[in-house]
């Protein structure tokens, strides 16, 4: 009898011990700073239709540089303005749509997905862009030259009157009727 009361009160002893050692873990794990999370690396993924890309990923991550004053590497994530990235990069007229996030290992993913030119446009002036599926209107970019239809004689004004519009409405209908069809692909030169 006496062995089971000397067992009870050591039960009772280490078990109030437990409980306060695991109030004081608690309590100094309660009192720690929090650890700061900071961005370790950027990737950077872009689609583009038909395995042709536009843009490059040295011009994204030089955007996003330009907008952060100096990258967003080595920065906490609390401090990046993910929305803000997403509406600068949104605004460039090559980049249909950007997302931005961070993964558990605090890695900022940039996902892009480029326009993709379906005609080339020449003015009356003489002057020359791109237009895509949503008859955006896009700038030349050094050094490429995309095999397009050819659309000659448009007006150069930036705003559009309604037969312009009109007429851009059944450029771009035209446009994606021949990307869409091999044997009218193959009538471009």
């Amino acid at each position: 009898m006496k062995l089971n009361r000397k067992i009870k009160k050591l039960l009772t002893v280490v078990g109030w011990l437990a409980v306060g050692a695991g109030m004081t873990t608690l309590l100094v794990a309660a009192n720690n700073k929090p650890q700061v999370h900071s961005c370790k690396q950027v990737v950077i993924s872009i689609q583009g239709e038909r395995g042709k890309f536009y843009i490059d990923k040295n011009d994204v991550y030089g955007q996003i540089k330009y907008a952060t004053s100096g990258g967003v590497v080595g920065k906490p994530i609390a401090e990046v303005d993910l929305s803000m990235l997403e509406g600068m990069l949104e605004g460039q007229t090559w980049i249909r749509d950007a997302e931005l996030y961070f993964d558990s290992r605090n890695v900022l993913h940039v996902l892009i997905a480029e326009r993709d030119p379906i005609a080339r446009v020449f003015t009356a002036e003489g002057k020359s862009f791109y237009i895509d599926s949503a008859g955006m209107r896009m700038p030349l970019l050094p050094g490429v030259s995309a095999r397009l239809p050819v659309v000659t004689n448009f007006t150069a004004a930036k705003k559009l009157s309604k037969a312009d519009s009109a007429l851009l409405r059944d450029v771009t209908y035209l446009a994606q009727y021949i990307n869409s069809h091999n044997f009218w692909q193959a009538q471009i030169a």
